[in-house]
């Protein structure tokens, strides 16, 4: 076989690996309840390939053993909900843990190389992310609302196959990309745990405070901050408060909420970013390069157009769930199913968002929601929401903290942009041929 270009041999997968189905756990064992055993769900398959550990599933009852799955395994998902069958066929890694095991689930296939003197395990795994190896599965693919594929379709894919030793170069050079992605994957949640600890340490457990009615200084509090905040403690409706700080609500801090746009019918390639509650509610941060656009007229864009500062609160799907658009790129308007709350500042904005994270808001929540089928909310209900209020210097001093925290994260996210376009630029182009390793080799180095 050929190092380079169409001369490749491109075996039909079934020749070199089989892939398993999973067992079918009993639905009463399956639990939001974490415990050891992790059941992978298509849930856990992230866009693109990879494996994502949010919004677990677990299972509690007696467990085969020959479903359970070794850690570095790799599996595919043949289920997905989406219309677009968005992860449907893409390959994940078995994360390596400790503390839990990862069970193998009916609908994921776990794949086993039958023939390693001709086809690298890591190299397969970069096969199964192509675009050719994609239209294949979903080209294949049966079922409308949810679509699924089976063992038997993906083995039938045909994919060219280098020696050994450029499947490997290859993977490597891929796998370098991905795993400066994760990194900053890593980075972003421990800068937002920075964020969260100092909201809870200034304005739920009051340290600053504490520490000066103790007569010590705050800890790792410069003279200036520490002097934003009083001495003393105060009974108020809510709860003991500082001295200067006041009881208010959401809608006295904000604007007139308002609910977002209906765009069902306005799809489009062009026009503003539409976000919409799966956008917000993956994790920390808004990813503004998977927020599809929509046509819609600019009169109406305008009554809808986001921007910094503003707070989304999800009213039904994820009731409650809160975001904040500190970080806009190009126009952007918001779907029916948000309400938007714009705060009168920024830095309130930053404080809103990290109050909507905390527990005395999701207990309110619990009180407000309503639905049996799917619990909802609604703006008037969220607008009567009290919470205390701190004098505006505290304000902008945490805002100014978080900011540069969230600062550093939006930037790896920009990088992290960077590198998955160069990575789905070089991916096909590398396993059709086309494109030498060491070039690829180079181009990464250039970024990394």
């Amino acid at each position: 076989m050929s190092s380079r270009g169409g001369t490749w041999e491109t075996p039909r997968l079934g020749d070199l690996i089989t892939v398993h189905h999973g067992y079918a756990f009993p639905g009463e064992g399956i639990t939001d309840e974490p415990s050891r055993d992790v059941l992978v769900t298509p849930g856990n398959f992230r866009v693109g390939g990879g494996f994502k550990s949010d919004k677990l599933k677990y299972f509690a009852g007696e467990t085969p053993p020959d479903f359970v799955l070794a850690p570095g395994a790799l599996i595919v998902t043949m289920t997905d909900l989406s219309k677009g069958g968005d992860t449907l066929g893409y390959p994940a890694w078995v994360p390596p843990s400790s503390r839990s095991r990862y069970l193998h689930n009916q609908r994921i296939g776990l794949v086993e190389i039958l023939r390693s003197d001709i086809l690298d395990l890591s190299y397969l795994y970069y096969g199964l992310c192509t675009p050719a190896y994609r239209h294949e599965v979903l080209a294949g693919a049966t079922g409308s609302t949810v679509r699924h594929t089976s063992p038997s379709r993906i083995v039938a894919y045909h994919l060219p196959c280098p020696p050994l030793a450029e499947q490997r170069a290859i993977a490597s050079t891929l796998a370098a990309v991905d795993n400066k992605i994760e990194l900053n994957r890593q980075m972003n949640e421990t800068l937002e745990a920075m964020a969260r600890a100092l909201f809870k340490s200034w304005f739920v457990d009051f340290d600053p405070v504490r520490a000066k009615m103790a007569g010590r200084a705050p800890f790792g509090m410069d003279a200036a901050t520490a002097a934003l905040f009083p001495a003393r403690l105060r009974d108020t409706p809510l709860s003991p408060l500082p001295s200067d700080w006041d009881v208010t609500t959401l809608g006295d801090i904000c604007a007139k909420p308002q609910y977002g746009l209906t765009a069902s019918a306005h799809w489009g390639a062009h026009g503003p970013r539409f976000l919409r509650i799966t956008d917000i509610n993956k994790d920390a941060w808004i990813h503004w390069a998977e927020v599809p656009r929509c046509a819609v007229d600019p009169e109406v864009a305008a009554r809808y157009a986001l921007r910094r500062g503003d707070i989304l609160i999800a009213r039904m799907a994820d009731p409650g769930h809160v975001a904040v658009v500190d970080d806009l790129e190009e126009p952007a308007v918001f779907a029916s199913y948000l309400i938007r709350f714009r705060p009168r500042d920024e830095a309130t904005g930053k404080y809103i968002q990290y109050v909507g994270r905390s527990t005395s808001y999701w207990d309110y929540l619990a009180g407000i929601a309503s639905g049996s089928a799917q619990q909802n909310v609604n703006a008037p209900a969220l607008a009567a929401f009290r919470l205390a209020l701190p004098p505006a210097p505290v304000l902008d001093a945490f805002s100014n903290q978080v900011s540069r925290l969230r600062g550093c994260g939006h930037a790896a996210l920009r990088e992290s942009r960077t590198l998955a376009e160069l990575r789905d630029l070089l991916l096909p182009k590398l396993l059709s041929g086309e494109l030498r390793i060491r070039d690829a080799e180079k181009a990464v180095e250039a970024v990394i």
